[in-house]
């Protein structure tokens, strides 16, 4: 198992009209390709579109949860990492008209299977 992190970013449009989920990744495949020919680090996403509750709300709300983990393998620097993600957050914030954005960061464990416990890989 590899110690990384876990970076969820959620994405709202509170009072505004909502980007169809296919926009919003195209949005961040641009973004993501631009960062990885720019620094060479490689950004996966997973997008999730969300049901919203909260004060202020219309019935209906939507937002949208982006889930990016880091691979250890594919980029060893959790620094270098952290900014290319960052990077592709700020493009992507700016495309979209600067919707609200929440980012969460945890650290995670991950593992490649087959994973076999007896051989320890």
């Amino acid at each position: 198992m590899f110690v990384t992190e876990k970076y969820e970013i959620f994405i709202s449009f509170i009072g505004r009209n909502l980007p169809e989920r296919e926009y919003i990744v195209e949005v961040w495949n641009q973004a993501i390709y631009e960062e990885y020919h720019k620094s060479g680090i490689y950004i996966n996403v997973s997008i999730d579109e969300s049901s919203l509750a909260c004060v202020g709300c219309s019935k209906g709300e939507k937002g949208f949860i982006i889930t990016a983990i880091r691979n250890p393998v594919q980029t060893p620097d959790q620094e270098s990492y952290y900014y290319s993600l960052g990077s592709v957050l700020f493009n992507v914030r700016k495309t979209l008209g600067s919707p609200y954005t929440l980012v969460i960061n945890e650290e995670t464990k991950i593992s490649y299977f087959p994973y076999d416990p007896k051989a320890g890989r």
